[in-house]
Parts: C-alpha cells; structure tokens; sequence
C-alpha cells in the first residue's frame, strides 16, 4: 500500500541550497518537501501530484536522494504500462508498490504519452535518475517529461542534479527527454542523454519563457531538428558552462545538431559543442533569433549542408570563441553567416574544412554583414570572410598562406581537461593568439571559469582559452 508524501520541516542548509538553485518564488513563505525514502514507498508520480496541487503560495521541493552518490533510479517499465491501461488517475491507494514511474497519456491533460504526469505547478526535483527501463516489453513511445500550463498557470521549475535519458518519441512529437511548453526551467548540473524525437527537441524542447542551463550535460541526443535542444516561438534560452556534444538532427533537413534557435533568443557562454551533426548547423543552428556566444569551443561538429560549428540567420554576436576542426559538406566549415554579426572579436577560428570547393569558406563563409570587428585570427579566409589581414588588428590566412593557431597537440588540437567544468582546446607556446587578442566584455576569467585569467599580459589572447603565463 502507498503511502501520502508528507511535508517535512526543511532543514536550513536544504532550503537555502535548492532554492537558490530554482530561484523560488519570493512570494512562497512555506515549502512543500517530499523526501523520497523507499521505507515510505513514496513514489515520485505521487510527488509531482501533490506539488501540482499544492496551494499557490507553497513552493514544493522533490528530494529523490537516498544517502548514495547515484540517488534512485526510477524506471517506466511493462508493469507500469500494464497497470496504467488499467486505472485511470487512481486515488493514492490504488498507486502501485515500488520504486517505478507510472504514468501514462489515459491520465494526462494534454493526451500526450509522458512517463511522468505533466508538471504545471513550481518545484523543484533534485538528486535523482529517471529513465525509460530495458526491460523486454516496456513501451518505446513516449517522453520522460512535460512542463505545461494549466488552468493559466506559469510554472518556475527546477532540475538539480537530474539524469534524463531514453525517452524514445517515435510519433510526430517534439521533447523526446523534456517538452516544455510553458513558465520558467532551471536546469542546473544535470545530464539529458540518450534521447530521441520524431520532431524537433532530441533532449529537449522549449517554447515556453525562459530557459536556463548550467553546468549540464546534453549528450547523444537525436531529433529531426535540434538533436540537443530545440528552443522555439517565444521561448529565450540561456547556456552557460555546459556540454553540448554527441547529438544529431536527422530530419531530411535538419538544423541544429547541438541547438536549434528560432525563438525569441539565445545566449551561450562558457560552454562546449563537439561531435554533433545536422545538415546545416552541426553544433549550433540559429534563425529569426538573436545569438549571442562568448567563450565557446566548437570542435569537430560536422554539417552535410552548411555551417560545420555555427550557421547563423540573423543577428550575431560572436566574441572570444575557439572554433576549429569543423567540417562542411558545403560552405562554412567553421561558420555560415547569413545575416548580420554585431560583434566579432577576438574569435579564433581556424583548421575547419569545407568540401565545397574553391571560395567555399574553409573557415569562415560570410554572405552576410560585419559590423563591429577586430582582433580575430582566421586560419584560412579563402576569400569569403569578409575579413583582411592586418585591419583592426585581425590576423587573417589564405589557402596559400594558412595560419597555424597553435594548438597543444598540432592540428585541429584536442580537446582536453585543462581546468574548469569543460574541455578546452590550449594554446603552445608560439601561438599566434597569443597576447592578440581583447576582451570587449570585460570577463575577468576565461572560459574554464574562476582562477583562470582572461587576461594574462600585455593583452588578452584570442579565442576561449588563456594561457596562464606571459611570455
């Protein structure tokens, strides 16, 4: 027999620790905790039914550690299935034994097949797994999670230290890990892995107001458009120290291996895109949107069409990114641009190939406007960049005269462990960004974050990386 989730007295250094996380309302003065505990048989489906109808004022907090460093595991599986098909939103006392999700679409607002029941109301779930089951016989169609409005409600969610991995949407539909269709989502060091989507959002799909990534894995993810994330409508997204690699969109034209941006916006800072594929955009896709990316490495992110790291459609601002060993089928190994880029400074990009052939932009494919440029170190600007050597302090190769960046580790570089939540690519010694570079938003610390300087020396050096000691 299940037993009701009660609410707990939250101890201080809890409260202050995931609530920070959520960035809680102001206006909660009490909170709900669920402390999941396998001596209570407090399932997590019950959890998530009870912040949702909790009152307004109370913040709810779903706590699924159990004392271990993997905290539970909870797993959609044929039984669940099995006893859902069943009952219909069962009264508590009906909720099956264990510690198992079930939940299936006969009981979800909005019809979709969620392994979770749709959140619509504020709260955070932290310190836990969950995961579609490998169990013979468990369904494959549906996604682990929804965050919805219901009702008019503007939820303020937050993921700690959450793992979200096999959703398998294999029905046109979009978020194979996450849909998110409204409010406010706080996704703070987690792991989205491993799902996939017949639509756009492999990981994760955002249309709702305001999406936050920190510290996050988003890994091996695939969906027809936006294998990693899918942010779109009027959704704005923010990234920060996170990795983005390993994923793929696989649609007959897809966008956006790593992100795909059409939204009211995106912001990336600190973070790292390798790995990932699409026909056009293989790490970062962005249109009707405005970008910004600062302190990125993008490396070895592949496109079939367009635009190897980055194939941008609208406005831009590029500063101090790292951009190598990227590959286009067509133009733009490095970057495609299309519209206008505001700022592009202190950029290194260089050992990205195209295979468009002559003047297809090896590194840097400009069919659009630059209007605030300098400091920058193009490998190989094969005509197309829009970029000449020696103006604003840039540094620009050509397919007789390529630039050599430098890298630890020769060409193309390696992505290392070199400090700080992401790989990095370093310079060696001789490189010629080093000291030649700027730092137009005044960061104190370079990409790896704090103890590393973004300026050592006489000047900055060009790209995400400083080296810690001066020549």
């Amino acid at each position: 027999m299940t037993k009701l989730c009660e609410p707990y007295q939250l101890l201080s250094l809890m409260l202050g620790g995931l609530l920070l996380a959520s960035q809680a309302p102001a206006t909660s003065d009490e909170a709900n905790v669920f402390v999941y505990h396998p001596a209570n048989e407090c399932e997590l489906l019950y959890a998530i039914y009870q912040a949702n109808t909790a009152p307004p004022t109370q913040y709810s907090i779903i706590d699924l550690s159990e004392g271990n460093v993997h905290g539970n595991i909870f797993e959609y599986n044929q039984d669940c299935e099995s006893y859902w098909q069943n009952n219909c939103n069962p009264p508590p006392s009906l909720l099956p034994d264990g510690d198992e999700i079930c939940y299936a679409n006969k009981s979800s607002p909005n019809n979709e097949l969620n392994a979770l029941p749709e959140i619509y109301m504020s709260m955070t779930i932290a310190n836990g797994r969950v995961q579609r089951s490998a169990l013979s016989g468990t369904p494959t169609n549906f996604r682990i999670m929804s965050i919805i409005s219901n009702n008019g409600s503007t939820p303020n969610v937050s993921l700690y230290k959450i793992t979200v991995q096999n959703g398998k949407l294999l029905s046109a539909g979009n978020g194979g890990g996450i849909n998110i269709l409204a409010g406010i989502v706080n996704i703070e060091s987690s792991i989205i892995s491993n799902n996939f989507a017949a639509s756009d959002g492999g990981g994760i799909y955002f249309s709702g107001t305001a999406l936050n990534i920190q510290t996050s894995i988003l890994s091996h993810n695939e969906g027809a458009t936006g294998g990693g994330i899918a942010v779109e409508q009027l959704g704005f997204g923010t990234v920060v120290n996170s990795s983005i690699s390993f994923n793929s969109a696989t649609g007959a034209s897809g966008y956006g291996g790593g992100i795909f941006s059409v939204g009211n916006g995106m912001a990336i800072y600190n973070s790292k895109f390798s790995s990932n594929s699409a026909d056009n955009g293989g790490g970062l896709y962005n249109d009707t949107a405005p970008l910004i990316v600062s302190q990125c490495t993008f490396w070895g992110n592949q496109a079939d069409s367009d635009g190897g790291a980055i194939a941008n459609y609208d406005v831009a601002s590029l500063t101090n990114n790292t951009i190598a060993n990227n590959s286009a089928t067509g133009s733009g190994g490095g970057i495609y641009n299309n519209d206008t880029i505001q700022d592009f400074v202190s950029n290194l990009v260089a050992e990205n190939t195209s295979m468009g052939g002559s003047g297809s932009g090896h590194d840097f494919f400009n069919l659009g406007t630059i209007n605030n440029e300098s400091f920058n170190l193009i490998g190989n600007c094969d005509g197309v960049c829009g970029l000449t050597n020696g103006n604003n302090f840039d540094i620009v190769g050509s397919p007789s005269a390529q630039i050599d960046p430098g890298f630890v580790n020769g060409d193309g570089g390696e992505l290392m462990w070199n400090g700080g939540p992401t790989e990095t690519l370093a310079l060696d010694a001789g490189s010629p960004a080093i000291n030649n570079g700027d730092n137009p938003n005044n960061l104190e610390f370079d990409q790896r974050g704090p103890n590393f300087f973004r300026v050592v020396g006489a000047r900055p050096d060009i790209g995400a990386y400083e080296v810690q000691y001066d020549f």
